[in-house]
């Protein structure tokens, strides 16, 4: 399976609860999938009340990249 990038923006109450821990994540389309469904909850004491997705080209990524 190919890998894939998105650029994702997390909005609510995501900070202070683990978010960006528990965020860190990347792989195979199915992953990333996966992994936007995870984004739309987040951790437990997380209120998440938008998230944005951009898909991007894979080339040159090496890693996961959290910002604050």
């Amino acid at each position: 399976m190919p890998t894939v990038a998105r650029h994702v923006l997390v909005s609510g109450r995501v900070q202070g609860v683990g978010f960006r821990w528990a965020a860190r994540a990347k792989g195979e389309e199915q992953a990333v999938t996966a992994m936007l469904a995870w984004l739309r909850r987040g951790p437990t004491a997380a209120r998440v009340t938008a998230v944005e997705a951009v898909p991007r080209e894979p080339e040159g990524l090496s890693g996961f990249l959290t910002r604050r």
